[in-house]
């Protein structure tokens, strides 16, 4: 596993543009999958390695995981932030970690953070039409389910097939979704 699937993912999510999307504590949490799955980029080795929260260690981490990242990225493009939260979403659909009602559920809170703004990639219309699923079936108690399952199948196609595991999905959702 790994490689520039990983580093792909690492990349996206390490975009200072939306570092508060983490807390601190997050960060560390969140390099112990990455170097489980060979992340062996020297900033996540340090980030889960830290035995306390020290912002400016933390933030400086996470700019050199971007960095670092960037240059494992090979042939792949670097994926944007929604993409990736939306794909790994997707994933978490696929790897039996949420079932489709609750994936809809988690990209209904994810559209709480772009709902100022029109779609502007198919990742962000994939958060809006999870939202409209959610919505749907909490409010109107309509089957939703054809429609959930073909945007998850969607979303998780933004993450290459090795990129990430259980465990890594698994600690993204506790940390920001």
């Amino acid at each position: 596993m790994g490689g520039a699937g990983l580093a792909q993912v690492v990349h996206s999510l390490t975009d200072s543009q939306f570092g508060a999307c983490f807390d601190d504590v997050d960060w560390m949490d969140l390099a112990k999958p990455v170097v489980a799955l060979g992340g062996d980029w020297p900033a996540a080795l340090a980030l889960a390695a830290m035995p306390s929260i020290w912002r400016p260690s933390i933030d400086d981490a996470v700019h050199h995981l971007r960095v670092q990242s960037e240059q494992d990225l090979a042939e792949l493009p670097a994926l944007g932030f929604w993409s990736a939260v939306c794909g790994l979403i997707g994933r978490s659909w696929r790897l039996g970690i949420l079932d489709e009602f609750t994936a809809t559920v988690r990209l209904d809170r994810m559209w709480w953070h772009i709902r100022d703004h029109e779609p502007r990639d198919r990742a962000e219309e994939l958060i809006w039409e999870g939202m409209a699923c959610f919505e749907l079936d909490h409010f109107v108690d309509m089957d939703v389910t054809d429609r959930a399952l073909a945007l998850l199948a969607e979303a998780d196609r933004f993450i290459a097939d090795d990129a990430v595991d259980i465990a890594f999905c698994e600690t993204v959702l506790e940390a920001f979704l």
